[in-house]
């Protein structure tokens, strides 16, 4: 094989390559490249390319080289490479190659050996080279000393032989210039085969006419290299030339890398299947190996390799380097079904179906596997039916082994977010674990990748059925698994009420993240269960209120008022069917048309949803037919906001008696004196009223001590209210919505009060025996009064339509079509906002409520005042204190309006257009 002619030039730069490459390593030197290698491919390179390489199709290889490596975020080796061919770590097309393409070429070649040498056997080679330099130049020498020994006696055979032709042939200097020069001198073949056949033709000689040199001779020299034809065989090595070969002939240990035995390829075959079920081979050996993550760590599994003697096998029909190569990717198989075999197991050690069930999805793949490579052997074994080759085996298990290495990252990437803690939380877990199948399951679905989706699907199919299962379980009213949780941290006063009714509490564990949207039904559907199967339970007895006390103790001839429930009933849940959810397909595992997603609210959470929908509707029917929440609600209406007329201008007139009567003023606060008025102002309402009999709930508390009750409006705002309802209402009627009712119910009773008061002022002033003398006097007092009226009059009837019956019917149609408690919990929350908000208790009203209880002040010691004139020596201090008294009412009533009128302008409040037009009928007041 002839060199080509431009190796020469280039040997310098390979080796100033070879060292640019290692010195760039900073990690240990694992492996080296050596100039035997690139010996090997200048060889491969001369003999297979008949044209010089294209420098513009080098470049691009480069290129996408440096690419491939980034985009593989391999950025070290990526820089790496560009320096060496571009001499810049920024590699761009538009710059040129720094190296002749034919170098490029042949380390792009190198690139892909499959087979390197260790530092052990580069220090072999070393001394390998020193005993074969010292070979050559002795042989050198030795050489010389025979070619001067032949010279001399040429010179007198000449003289004898009279210029003898054959010993001037056999004379001449043949020495020529070796290419490899500035390398380690190889010896010339030529050179070889000319003094081997001079050696020859000098022994025969010597020995037919000249026995003397013979005998003058020492010790026998070592033979120079044979001219061998380099042909391919078995036991030959793949990179090493002649020279080599020659000094290993003389060693007495041939190097252990450089020896290789010949076996069959269905002895490779049946060391693969072995791995493959998980028994090291005299070709795969074992390792225990585990990872470096805090949840893996404690499992351990086997990290199969190739053994030293591979090293030194090979087959007959296959390159070392194939060999090599071929049995390697064998090893990584073999070790991803030993992580997967481990895995597997230790996932099953988990005490939760819904892993465990991941687990046997997988063991059932595994065992798949182990039946397929079982067959195999048997096929070689027992039937000797057939010895497949590498290739074949590679073909007939190529799907599997797809498989397995998917498989593998599947494990990884679903336990990912948790691999940093060593012992995570059971809940998280398994969300984890659910959460991550589902975006796995989204992304092949987008990809439309079936061998993905099918391993995918079987391994979220298997992990959720038991999950379902005690879903299902927990919607029966079950308690809540340990490897379930749902996250309330949005849940209000409703949930937590819910909550605490029955000693429930739900873990801070968020669910998959295909339950986010509907885990508030999950749980309220799961209270309602738990609910239904409680009877008499103490938590749900109820006990007597105050107000009920009251009643008892008082004999009233009106109605019964003591209705109590000594108990909680079931709330009739139990007799709902019990459903079963599944999302297998009903033919070949296929990617769905639409997304994941789609398929799987189809499949799963609207099953899931009816299903929480029948035991809410369940319970809300029970909730309206049998504890009668609308009657209770609309017994709230008529007797706590004050809207049914008998008991509500009773209760008023009563308080404000209390309020500007002096002599029992110390005592009208006290809480048994306002229950007793209240329940006196019940007596006045028609036995038949069908909702009087949940009026007994309600019951007054008030925060004003004895000793500090004034005379003033706004003394009422110490007044609060309570519902004290049967137990499974207490979720609607709570504490905070009691308390924005009893603010409504204040507001009203001191506008209804005020005006009652004013009105009845106005009807009993004729009947006055002053009346006729100071008529006159009073004339303008009398029209201030007016003004006071009409306002009082008109704010209350804004007032009283916020809550009138109108809006009340949207709740009960609100109400009826409700299917959870959480929705009428919902509607009620609206219905009481809205008039918080239409009747100025919210925080932003603030200036305006206070201005209004202002105005409601004045008209209260309007009255007192006004009341002292006509019952008292009139004077002229008496009507200046009124005309004092009613500029200041009309300079808060000016204010009102222009805040009113303000909200009006700026279209928060259109609403109130109409109080304004009323309040400024005669526009007395001027509003910029």
């Amino acid at each position: 094989m002839s060199i080509p002619h431009w190796t020469s030039k280039w040997r310098e730069d390979i080796r100033r390559l070879v060292k640019v490459i290692q010195g760039h390593d900073v990690t240990p030197k694992k492996y080296v490249v050596d100039e035997l290698q690139v010996d090997y491919y200048i060889r491969q390179l001369h003999t297979h390319s008949y044209l010089e390489p294209s420098t513009e199709k080098v470049k691009s290889t480069a290129l996408g080289i440096v690419e491939t490596l980034t985009f593989h975020h391999r950025d070290h080796q990526a820089i790496r490479i560009a320096e060496i061919c571009f001499g810049s770590a920024n590699a761009t097309a538009s710059r040129p190659l720094t190296i002749a393409p034919n170098i490029a070429k042949m380390l792009f070649e190198l690139m892909h050996s499959p087979l390197s040498l260790h530092p052990d056997d580069m220090i072999e080679i070393e001394q390998l080279r020193h005993k074969r330099e010292s070979y050559i130049s002795q042989a050198i020498i030795e050489e010389q000393k025979v070619r001067t020994m032949a010279r001399s006696l040429a010179g007198e055979l000449r003289q004898l032989t009279l210029e003898d032709s054959w010993f001037g042939e056999s004379n001449r200097n043949d020495e020529e210039e070796d290419i490899w020069s500035d390398d380690e001198p190889l010896p010339s073949p030529t050179l070889t085969k000319e003094k081997s056949n001079f050696q020859d033709e000098l022994s025969l000689s010597s020995n037919e006419s000249i026995p003397d040199i013979q005998a003058q001779e020492s010790p026998p020299q070592p033979k120079l290299q044979e001219v061998i034809e380099e042909t391919y065989q078995p036991n030959k090595p793949w990179l090493l030339n002649q020279g080599y070969s020659h000094v290993l002939r003389h060693l007495n240990v041939p190097l252990h890398f450089l020896e290789k035995s010949v076996r069959k390829e269905f002895e490779f075959v049946e060391d693969i299947l072995v791995a493959l079920l998980g028994v090291p081979t005299t070709t795969f050996g074992t390792e225990p190996c585990s990872l470096a993550s805090a949840f893996w760590a404690s499992m351990e599994y086997s990290r199969f390799k190739l053994t030293e003697q591979v090293q030194q096998q090979t087959v007959s029909h296959l390159t070392p380097a194939c060999l090599y190569e071929c049995l390697s990717q064998w090893s990584d198989v073999a070790t991803t079904l030993s992580f997967n075999r481990a895995s597997a197991n230790y996932l099953g050690s988990f005490p939760s179906p819904c892993i465990q069930g991941f687990s046997y999805s997988v063991k059932t793949f595994i065992h798949e596997v182990d039946v397929i490579v079982s067959q195999q052997l048997h096929k070689m074994f027992a039937v000797k039916s057939t010895n497949p080759t590498l290739i074949s085996l590679f073909q007939q298990l190529q799907p599997w082994l797809e498989k397995s290495t998917y498989l593998r990252q599947v494990i990884m990437q679903v336990i990912q977010p948790c691999e940093n803690i060593t012992v995570p939380v059971l809940g998280e877990l398994v969300a984890t674990l659910l959460t991550s199948l589902y975006l796995l399951l989204e992304e092949s679905t987008l990809l439309g990748s079936e061998i993905e989706y099918s391993v995918l699907f079987e391994l979220f199919n298997q992990s959720l059925d038991p999950y379902l299962n005690r879903l299902n379980d927990f919607l029966d009213g079950a308690p809540l698994p340990l490897d379930m949780g749902f996250c309330n941290d949005k849940s209000g006063l409703f949930e937590s009420t819910l909550f605490d009714s029955l000693k429930f509490l739900p873990r801070a564990i968020s669910p998959p993240c295909f339950f986010l949207q509907i885990q508030p039904m999950l749980l309220e559907s799961h209270v309602y269960a738990k609910m239904g199967q409680v009877s008499n339970s103490r938590s749900f007895v109820l006990k007597p209120n105050y107000a009920e006390q009251i009643l008892e103790s008082t004999s009233s001839n009106f109605c019964d008022l003591t209705h109590m429930h000594p108990g909680l009933e079931k709330w009739g849940v139990e007799g709902l069917s019990r459903s079963t959810w599944s999302i297998r397909h009903s033919g070949s595992v296929l990617p769905p048309e639409l997304s994941f997603r789609q398929f799987l609210q189809d499949k799963l959470i609207e099953p899931i949803k009816q299903r929480c929908n029948e035991i809410g509707r369940s319970t809300v029917t029970h909730l309206k037919t049998e504890w009668k929440v609308l009657d209770h609600m609309q017994a709230i209406r008529l007797f706590l906001l004050q809207q049914h007329p008998d008991s509500s201008n009773y209760f008023s007139e009563g308080l404000f008696q209390y309020i500007l009567s002096p002599i029992p003023r110390s005592r009208w606060c006290d809480e048994y004196t306002l229950n007793a008025l209240f329940l006196d102002a019940l007596s006045k309402v028609p036995p038949n009223e069908p909702y009087l009999k949940h009026a007994s709930h309600i019951s007054i508390k008030t925060s004003i001590d004895q000793g500090s009750a004034v005379s003033n409006v706004l003394s009422l705002n110490a007044i609060s209210f309570s519902y004290a309802c049967p137990a499974p209402l207490n979720v609607l009627f709570r504490a905070d919505v009691m308390e924005n009712l009893s603010k409504l119910a204040v507001i009203l009773l001191q506008l209804q009060g005020v005006e009652r008061t004013l009105t009845g002022l106005k009807h009993t002033m004729r009947y006055r025996s002053c009346f006729p003398m100071i008529e006159s006097a009073i004339h303008v007092h009398m029209i201030d009064l007016a003004g006071m009226i009409h306002f009082v009059k008109h704010v209350n009837i804004y007032f009283r339509n916020q809550t009138s019956h109108g809006h009340w019917e949207k709740l009960s149609q609100a109400i009826e079509k409700a299917t959870f408690v959480s929705q009428i919990n919902y509607e009620l929350e609206r219905w009481v906002q809205n008039m918080l908000e239409n009747c100025f208790l919210l925080n932003k009203h603030y200036s305006i409520h206070t201005c209004l209880l202002q105005l409601l002040d004045h008209i209260i010691n309007y009255v007192v005042q006004f009341e002292v004139a006509l019952n008292g020596p009139q004077g002229d201090d008496t009507f200046l204190s009124l005309l004092a008294m009613a500029k200041k009412f009309k300079l808060a009533l000016k204010n009102v309006i222009t805040l009113l009128s303000t909200l009006v302008k700026i279209g928060s409040a259109p609403y109130l257009n109409e109080l304004v037009l009323q309040l400024n009928f005669n526009e007395f007041y001027v509003v910029d």
